[in-house]
C-alpha cells in the first residue's frame, strides 16, 4: 500500500483489491506495523475514473478519512473491520521438494514481512 495526501481532501492509498467488492462509504480498518487504524473511504480511483464500487483484481486508489500520509507505510493491508489479524511472530516447518546434500537451509521472517530463505 503506498500513500499520498490531497490537501483539502484527505489520504488516498493505493494498491490491488485482493478480494470481495470495496464500496464507497465503506468502514475499514487499515492494518500492519503494529498498528489498527479505523478509516472510512470516501471514494474510488481507477486509472483516473471515479467509481462507486471496485472488484477483485481492480489496481486502485481510495481517498480515506482520518489517517495522515505518515501513518501509511508499504505493507500495510486494508480491510473489512474484524475480518483479518496482523501477525508480527510466525513459526512454521518447510519440506522441500528437492534435496542438496551437505546444504543447511533456514527460513527467516523479516521485520517487514517478507521471508527470507537462505541455503547454506
Amino acid at each position: 500500500m503506498f500513500a499520498f495526501s490531497l490537501p483539502g481532501r484527505g489520504t488516498v492509498v493505493t494498491g490491488r483489491l485482493e478480494r470481495g467488492v470495496l464500496k464507497k462509504g465503506t468502514e475499514c480498518d487499515v492494518l500492519g506495523y503494529n498498528k489498527v487504524i479505523k478509516t472510512t473511504i470516501t471514494g474510488i480511483e481507477m486509472f483516473h475514473k471515479i467509481l462507486d464500487e471496485a472488484q477483485a483484481g481492480d489496481q486502485l486508489g481510495a481517498l480515506v478519512r482520518g489517517i495522515k500520509r505518515d501513518e501509511i507505510r508499504r505493507g500495510m493491508i486494508m480491510a473489512k473491520p474484524g475480518t483479518m489479524k496482523a501477525y508480527d511472530n510466525i513459526e512454521a516447518q518447510v519440506n522441500s521438494s528437492f534435496h542438496m546434500s551437505n546444504k543447511r537451509s533456514s527460513l527467516h521472517l523479516a521485520k517487514d514481512g517478507f521471508v527470507d530463505y537462505n541455503i547454506t
